[in-house]
C-alpha cells in the first residue's frame, strides 16, 4: 500500500489552517456539569466547542468530515489523535468565546510492522476571550 500513498501530494497540505470560533452557553455548561458533577465552567469544556460539522453525505466512512478537506486525503483506513499538551490560564464563564486555531504542521510517511503508516502533525491552539 505504500506505493498508494503519494507523500509529495500529502505533504502539499502542510501549512494549511482551519480557525473556528463558538461560545461557551449557559446550556452547554448546564450539561457538562451534569454529566460530570463539576461546577462552574470546567476546563475540558473546551473539548466540546469548535468541533468540525459536515453534513451527512460529506462524511467518510469512519464518522468523520472527509478526507481532503483540511486534512490531507491520506488513503488508509484508520485515523487516530495520540499526543497532546494542555495549558490553562484562568477560568473559563459562560459568555466566552472560544477560538480554534489548527495548523498542519507537517506529514511523515512510515513503514510499521503492519504497513504504511502516515502521520499528519497538526498543532490546536484554544484561546477564549471574556466577555
Amino acid at each position: 500500500m505504500s506505493a498508494a500513498l503519494d507523500i509529495q501530494q500529502l505533504r502539499s497540505w502542510i501549512g494549511r489552517t482551519d480557525v473556528a470560533a463558538d461560545l461557551i452557553s449557559e446550556d452547554l455548561a448546564r450539561k457538562y456539569h451534569a454529566t460530570f458533577d463539576l461546577a462552574g465552567v470546567p476546563p475540558l469544556i473546551h473539548f466540546c466547542l469548535t468541533r468540525p460539522a459536515a453534513p451527512t453525505d460529506e462524511l467518510g466512512a469512519d464518522g468523520h468530515p472527509a478526507r481532503g478537506g483540511f486534512l490531507p486525503p491520506v488513503p488508509l483506513p484508520r485515523r487516530k489523535s495520540a499526543g497532546g499538551e494542555l495549558t490553562f490560564h484562568g477560568a473559563l464563564k459562560v459568555g466566552d468565546r472560544a477560538v480554534r486555531t489548527s495548523h498542519i504542521e507537517n506529514v511523515v510517511l512510515k513503514e510499521g510492522r503492519t504497513g504504511p503508516l502516515c502521520f499528519v502533525i497538526v498543532q490546536h491552539r484554544t484561546s477564549f476571550m471574556q466577555r
